[in-house]
C-alpha cells in the first residue's frame, strides 16, 4: 500500500549493526527521524516473499517480493519508509492507479503470520483501523454524479467542478478558493493559518505562500479526539463552517476524481507529472516536516494531507499524492503535513443494509452449480470458483480442499477461467464491493462467512458473500499457506509485467496489495454488467 511512494537514497548505510529480535514489531516498532538523503532509491534490509525473508540491501525495484526493515521467521513485517517511520500498506484506503480506483497503494507492508504482504493482526480493521466506532463510511458517488472519464475530461483547470468560489477566514482575513465536487465542497488550496504547532516548509515564509502551512496532527485537530465519521464533525484548525476531513471523506473525493492527474495543480511547483487540475482541487507538493521541527523533505515532489482518523494512539491516516498515484498510509502524529478542509453540511446517502436477489446458476462447462448474490449494483458469485483448469490446484494438492474452498489459480489462468457471462473482477469492481458493504470499517466482518473454517474472527456474512480462508499456493506448485486464517482473491488489474493486484481478508481487515502472478489464489467471478 505500494511503486507509488517517494523514494530516498540513504547517504549512510555502512556501519549499521542492528540486532533483530525476530518478532513482529507491528506499529510498536521504532519510528526514527526521516533520512536526510537526496531523492532516489530507498534501501531496505529485507526482501519478503511468501517463502520467507531474504536479508541484504534491497530497493523496491530489486526485490521480487516486498521490501521491509524487519522480519521474523514467519514472515511478519514492519516496514519503514519515507525516512524510516513505521508505516503500512494496510490496503485500506482508496487510491487511483492508471485510472483505476484502488485501495491502499503506498507500496509498503505490514504482515500477518504466514503472509508477508498484508496488515498485521494488531491492525484493528485495516482501513477500518480508523479508531472510531462510527458506522458511517465512504459511499461511491451515484451514477448521476460520476465525473467524465479521463479520456473525455478537459484540460482547463476547474472545468470539471460543479461550482467554485472564494471565502474569507475571519480569524486572519485570508481569502481561500473552494470547489464543489459532487456531494462535497473542499478548500481548493492548503490551509495557511498561523498557529503554534504549524510551520512553513524549511521554516521559510516563502513556502507558506506557495504551499500553505504544515501542521502536526494534534494541531490540525485542535486537540480534539479522532473521528472516522462521515462527515468527521471535527472542526480542528479549520475555519468556521469547515472541518478536517475524515478518512471516509478522503475516500469519497478520490473515488469521485477518477485519476490523480485531475486533482493535481497544473503548476511548475510540481517537479514532474504536473496535473490538469480538471476539478480545480489544485493539489500542490508541499512536502512534510519531521518531528524535530527543523528537518523538511519532498517539497516539489510530494503532497501530504492529514485525515481526522487515527490509526493508533501514535499514528494517523494520511493521504499522499506522488507522481500519478494517490497513496494512503498511517504516520506518526508528530510529523507536519498539509491540511485541506471540507465544508460542513454534507449528508451521507443511506447504505444498502444487505444483499438482494440471492440465486444460483450452473457452469455449463462442468455442470457445477454456484450461488450468486447481488450487492448494490453488482452480482457476485457467493462462493469461490472450483473449475479445474491448467494453472489451477487444490490447497496442499488435496481434492477435499477444493470441495471446501474452491480451487487456487495463477493470475494468467484467473483472467480467462470464469464461466460465460462472468468475468474476473477489476480492481475498481473490488473497490465498489467494499464501498457497497460499508467501506473498510465493516467490509471484512460483513463479507466473511459465519463458519468455523475461519480459525478466528468469523464474520456475520451479512451480505451473503461468504468469503472463506482458502489460503494460497506458492509458485513452485507444492508450497501452501494461510488456509483457515487468510483468503486471497485475484483482481484483473496488473501492477507490472510480473505482479498483479489481489485482495486479502485476514482477521478483521480487508487488504489490497500486488503479488507475483505465479502464485495461486482464489477467484470470485462477477457477472457481466449487461447480462
Amino acid at each position: 500500500m505500494i511503486t507509488q511512494f517517494s523514494k530516498f537514497v540513504l547517504v549512510a548505510t555502512i556501519g549499521l549493526a542492528l540486532a533483530f529480535t525476530f518478532s513482529c514489531s507491528g506499529n510498536g516498532g521504532d519510528d526514527p527521524s526521516p533520512s536526510s538523503a537526496s531523492v532516489g532509491e530507498q534501501y531496505y534490509k529485507f526482501c519478503i516473499t511468501v517463502i520467507g525473508c531474504k536479508k541484504g540491501s534491497y530497493t523496491i525495484s530489486t526485490c521480487d517480493g516486498e521490501v521491509s526493515n524487519t522480519c521474523d521467521p514467519n514472515g511478519n513485517v514492519s516496514s519503514s519508509s519515507l525516512g524510516g517511520s513505521s508505516s503500512s500498506r494496510s490496503n485500506s484506503g482508496p487510491c487511483v492507479i492508471n485510472g483505476q480506483i484502488s485501495y491502499d497503494c503506498d507500496g509498503l507492508f505490514s504482515s500477518s503470520s504466514g503472509n508477508p504482504s498484508v496488515s498485521s493482526s494488531s491492525v484493528v480493521v485495516s482501513s477500518s483501523s480508523i479508531a472510531s466506532s462510527s458506522s458511517t463510511v465512504p459511499i461511491p458517488p451515484s451514477s448521476s454524479s460520476i465525473p467524465p472519464s479521463s479520456s473525455s475530461a478537459g484540460t482547463v483547470a476547474g472545468t470539471g467542478a460543479d461550482d467554485m468560489g472564494t471565502f474569507t477566514d475571519t480569524r486572519d482575513n485570508t481569502t481561500y478558493k473552494w470547489v464543489k465536487l459532487g456531494t462535497q465542497t473542499w478548500m481548493a488550496e492548503n490551509l495557511n493559518y498561523n498557529v503554534n504547532g504549524s510551520k512553513c516548509y524549511s521554516n521559510n515564509d516563502r513556502y507558506c505562500t506557495d504551499f500553505g502551512r504544515l501542521y502536526n496532527w494534534a494541531t490540525a485537530m485542535d486537540g480534539k479526539p479522532s473521528s472516522a465519521a462521515l462527515p468527521s464533525g471535527t472542526k480542528g484548525i479549520c475555519p468556521d463552517g469547515w472541518h478536517l476531513p475524515s478518512d471516509a471523506e478522503w475516500a469519497i473525493l478520490i473515488n469521485y476524481a477518477g485519476t490523480v492527474t485531475q486533482l493535481k495543480a497544473n503548476s511548475t511547483l510540481w517537479s514532474s507529472n504536473a496535473g490538469t487540475d480538471y476539478y480545480g482541487f489544485s493539489a500542490l507538493p508541499g512536502g512534510y516536516g519531521g518531528t524535530d521541527g527543523s528537518s523538511f523533505y519532498s517539497a516539489s515532489s510530494n503532497g501530504y494531507w492529514w485525515s481526522s482518523s487515527e490509526y493508533s494512539s501514535t499514528q494517523t491516516w494520511r493521504y499522499n499524492i506522488y507522481g500519478t498515484t494517490v497513496n494512503r498510509d498511517y504516520y506518526n502524529k508528530g510529523y507536519f503535513f498539509s491540511v485541506r478542509c471540507v465544508q460542513d453540511g454534507y449528508i451521507p446517502p443511506s447504505i444498502p443494509s444487505h444483499a438482494t436477489n440471492g440465486s444460483t446458476f450452473v457452469d455449463s462447462r462442468d455442470g457445477t452449480t454456484y450461488k450468486s448474490i447481488t450487492i448494490g449494483t453488482q452480482t457476485w458469485m457467493a462462493e469461490n470458483l472450483n473449475y479445474a483448469a491448467p494453472g489451477s490446484e487444490c490447497y496442499t494438492n488435496n481434492e477435499a480442499n477444493c470441495g471446501t474452498y474452491g480451487r487456487l489459480y495463477t493470475w494468467t489462468t484467473a483472467l480467462t477461467v470464469c464461466p460465460d457471462d462472468w468475468h474476473l473482477p477489476s480492481d475498481g469492481e473490488w473497490a465498489t464491493l467494499i464501498s457497497s458493504v460499508g467501506g473498510y470499517s465493516t467490509a471484512a466482518t460483513q463479507l466473511r462467512a459465519n463458519s468455523i473454517l475461519w480459525s478466528s474472527n468469523t464474520g456475520t456474512d451479512y451480505n451473503g458473500f461468504s468469503a472463506l480462508p482458502g489460503g494460497y499456493g506458492g509458485t513452485d506448485g507444492s508450497s501452501f499457506g494461510g488456509a483457515s486464517s487468510n483468503g486471497y482473491w485475484w483482481s484483473s488489474l496488473e501492477y507490472n509485467s510480473n505482479q498483479a493486484w489481489r485482495y486479502n481478508i485476514y482477521g478483521t481487515t480487508v487488504n489490497r496489495d500486488y503479488y507475483n502472478k505465479g502464485y495461486f489464489f482464489s477467484v470470485r467471478c462477477i457477472q457481466d454488467p449487461d447480462f
